[in-house]
């Protein structure tokens, strides 16, 4: 059942952490944008202009901190909300995260 139009960007390396979100969310939101590395995604975010980005913290290259400092620094991307899905679970991850500009 599809609950609302919104476009969702999900930036993660690890094939099997794609697959279970897009499991839970794409009855919901079948408008689901991925990609697998930190330059992919912020090309996606600037062409796709997604609602809501689903950011990994822990990418190999460009980590996630860094993605989501870039977009809050483009015009384009500022005003997308950024949430980091993590196994991190340290308060100096959270309050970084929360520094790059994740809500």
């Amino acid at each position: 059942m599809q609950t609302d139009n919104a476009r969702i960007l999900i930036i993660e390396d690890e094939a099997e952490s794609v697959r279970l979100l897009l499991v839970f969310l794409r009855d919901y939101y079948p408008d689901i944008l991925v990609a697998r590395s930190g330059p992919d995604g912020l090309d996606k975010a600037r062409k796709g202009k997604p609602d809501l980005i689903l950011l990994d913290m822990g990418m190999p290259g460009m980590d996630g901190i860094d993605v989501c400092r870039r977009l809050k620094a483009e015009a384009a991307t500022e005003a997308i909300p950024v949430i980091f899905i993590t196994a991190y679970a340290f308060v100096e991850d959270k309050l970084r995260a929360f520094d790059a500009g994740a809500v």
